[in-house]
């Protein structure tokens, strides 16, 4: 057997401590006078009290433990996988009105752009009727055929 070995540590502890017993180099209660028997197993008991109370106030506040298990056994800790599919697709949804919303916009300016476009074609054909001052009727050519 090894030097290390816990059984061997242990008994040699063992040994050690029935000899320092033996020689009284250990204090015991059996050594002391009746009085300091009484107060030193009072205080005792009032530790022991003490240390009840206070596993009783740790176990009155702590939850009871969950009983949700995985498959290997082991509790399920952390958020949960549905929790992330529900973020993926929310963030997917988002992504997706707002690429709507921008083509919706560029489709409003589009159309837009086309309408004015043809109402200032369509002013410019208007215009050859000849109750229009010359004036106007080439400031509003010159308007049709210049590019926006």
């Amino acid at each position: 057997m090894s030097k290390h070995d816990p059984k061997t540590v242990r008994e040699k502890e063992c040994k050690r401590w029935h000899m320092r017993r033996s020689q009284k180099k250990v204090k015991c209660i059996s050594y002391v006078t009746e009085q300091m028997k009484r107060n030193v197993r009072r205080r005792w008991r009032k530790q022991k009290a003490k240390y009840r109370a206070r596993v009783k106030s740790t176990q009155a506040c702590t939850p009871p433990p969950s009983e949700v298990h995985s498959e290997d056994g082991r509790t399920k800790h952390g958020r949960a996988t549905l929790a992330y599919n529900k973020t993926k697709a929310y963030r997917c949804i988002v992504s997706l009105t707002t690429s709507l919303q921008s083509e919706k916009t560029a489709k409003a300016k589009y159309k837009k752009r086309w309408l004015r476009l043809k109402m200032s074609m369509s002013n410019c054909c208007a215009s050859t009727i000849p109750s229009v001052s010359s004036h106007r009727a080439v400031s509003t050519t010159s308007a049709c055929m210049a590019p926006e």
